[in-house]
């Protein structure tokens, strides 16, 4: 219910700036969780451009890269551990 909803409250608001969590205990999934929300986003995204991301590669080392830099063809994160901001396309 809770992955519904806040599908629905994406939608409705086209916010225009998404912030991504792919972090393993952000959402505190397992393997019986549902993935309604993640398979949903991965369609979603094409509204969105991905302009930030926070690559969390260890303790002490983070990566960060904005705009052009940020984009998907132009870097992929080294951690399964960041956080991505999208901005909707106009």
């Amino acid at each position: 219910h809770m992955q519904n909803q806040m599908i629905a409250e994406i939608e409705a608001a086209r916010p225009r700036y998404v912030v991504m969590v792919n972090v393993e205990t952000s959402w505190l999934r397992d393997d019986g969780s549902p993935g309604r929300l993640f398979e949903w986003w991965d369609a979603y995204r094409g509204h969105y451009r991905r302009v930030g991301v926070a690559d969390m590669i260890s303790e002490e080392s983070t990566e960060y890269r904005w705009d052009d830099d940020a984009a998907p063809e132009a870097y992929t994160p080294k951690s399964e551990n960041y956080l991505a901001v999208y901005r909707r396309n106009e």
